[in-house]
């Protein structure tokens, strides 16, 4: 369903929603969107994860950000995470972006790309390699990838994400 297609009270809560959830850009500042451009991101980012389109928009408050142990990630193509919740409730999708392989003396990385998601009974640890590798080719011995997870929950509320990084082993 598109932005035309709401009704004007679904457009107005929209338009509510995102004056009372201002985002943060990468340089710190706050922004407040449009209730358009929240209905379209909150979507997009429905569709990129798997669970579909809303056309309401979510409920405070979001979901707690994922608990992220051990990543660990081997060349040319395995890469597991250790993480909570565990497994995944019906409620939620976990979504996990990573940066392309980066010389590892990188300690900063602002380039993350959506790798893959889980739904419901997904459990850790939460494995991605062949997508990481389909994505960005083998992965190199002694490159270091940057990933962060998030918790989505179906009505569009994403979680903070948690972030770490890993130098790929052999």
């Amino acid at each position: 369903m598109s932005w035309q297609d709401l009704t004007d009270g679904q457009r107005q809560a929209w338009d509510d929603w995102a004056a009372a959830h201002p985002v943060q850009d990468s340089l710190g500042q706050t922004h407040i969107l449009t209730g358009q451009q929240s209905y379209v991101g909150t979507n997009a980012l429905l569709l990129s994860a798997g669970p579909g389109a809303v056309t309401v928009p979510p409920l405070d408050p979001g979901p707690t950000a994922p608990v992220a142990g051990a990543l660990t990630i081997t060349a040319p193509d395995v890469a597991s995470w250790v993480a909570t919740p565990t497994p995944i409730t019906s409620d939620y999708v976990m979504t996990v972006e990573c940066s392309p392989p980066v010389s590892s003396g990188k300690n900063f990385n602002g380039d993350y790309r959506y790798i893959r998601s889980w739904s419901t009974s997904a459990a850790s640890p939460f494995t991605f390699g062949a997508q990481l590798a389909a994505k960005y080719g083998p992965l190199p011995v002694g490159a270091k990838i940057f990933a962060r997870l998030r918790i989505v929950r179906r009505d569009g509320f994403p979680s903070v994400y948690s972030e770490v990084k890993s130098v790929i082993v052999a």
